[in-house]
Order: C-alpha cells, then sequence, then structure tokens
C-alpha cells in the first residue's frame, strides 16, 4: 500500500505562538492516523500491522520524549504542564 494512495503527508507549518503550533500538530496527526485506521481496518492483516507499528510508534515517542525530560521523574513525564504516567 503506497501512502500517497491514503494522501499522507504533512502539511507542517512553523507557528510563533506555541499553543497554535500544538493544536496545528495534533490536528494534522489525528488527520493522518484517522485515515490510516479506517483504511487498516478493512482487513485482519491490515488491522495487525497497523497495531504492531503503533504500538513500537508509541513506545519510541515516548523514548524521544523520555530523553527531553528530567529522568528522575520515576517513569512519569511532564508536558506542558500536564502529567501523563507511562504504562
Amino acid at each position: 500500500m503506497d501512502a500517497k494512495v491514503l494522501h499522507i503527508k504533512s502539511n507542517f507549518e512553523t507557528h510563533e505562538d506555541p499553543k497554535t503550533k500544538l493544536s496545528q500538530c495534533r490536528k494534522e496527526l489525528s488527520r493522518m492516523f484517522l485515515k490510516l485506521a479506517a483504511r487498516a481496518a478493512e482487513y485482519d492483516e491490515t488491522y495487525l500491522m497497523v497495531v504492531s507499528n503503533a504500538e513500537r510508534l508509541a513506545e519510541d515517542v515516548e523514548k524521544s520524549l523520555g530523553k527531553r525530560f528530567d529522568p528522575d521523574l520515576d517513569n512519569s513525564t511532564h508536558i506542558q504542564g500536564l502529567h501523563y504516567a507511562i504504562t
């Protein structure tokens, strides 16, 4: 499956305002993953492929975010003032 078929591409733009940037990034990622989920759900094989890759992606994201924050936070991280436990 070609990602172009699903029109999954980034329209990332830099913004001065951090809230605007965060909102835009969330909106774009949600759109991308929603399209991918809708397509992958059609067959067991593609569903399982996306689940497996999503788990790896989630781990990679948490590792990357962990590098940016205090490692002494005991399996938790603070993102823009909010607290998320890593499970």
